[in-house]
């Protein structure tokens, strides 16, 4: 079976506000409207540099300067594939969080009482619960 590894960040504020990234006009769109910034690792590269790679690529942003936490591996079983994802955290201001510009889709800004409300694939829905339980403890 397929192997795929995926990092991803959740940019979030004091107040629990979080940034998504809104799929909805790209041409390659997984499953979900709205998801995490972030992509697949290539060959024989390691979860932090990868994520360093997307979200410059994405957002335009050196993920260097700002701080970084990993989270939790997320491995899911899926019909043709097993999917390994790498969730890192950045806590910013809030007044940061909404600069930020994407470069690919478009940046949206929610909470964690309205993100389920969104189109999320399976596996986004499980992760954002994991994070809400861990920074609600």
């Amino acid at each position: 079976m397929k192997i795929r590894q995926t990092s991803l960040l959740l940019p979030y504020s004091k107040n629990l506000e979080i940034l998504l990234q809104n799929r909805k006009k790209l041409k390659k769109k997984t499953s979900g409207d709205f998801g995490f910034f972030g992509g697949h690792l290539k060959e024989k590269e390691n979860p932090y540099p990868a994520l360093k790679r997307e979200i410059k690529e994405e957002l335009g942003i050196n993920i260097q300067n700002l701080k970084i936490k990993f989270f939790k591996e997320f491995k899911f079983k899926l019909k043709k594939e097993i999917l390994n994802q790498f969730v890192f955290l950045c806590k910013i201001p809030v007044s940061k969080l909404k600069k930020i510009k994407a470069k690919k889709g478009k940046e949206t800004i929610t909470n964690f009482q309205e993100v389920f409300k969104l189109d999320l694939s399976k596996t986004d829905k499980k992760i954002l619960k994991n994070i809400k339980e861990y920074l609600m403890r």
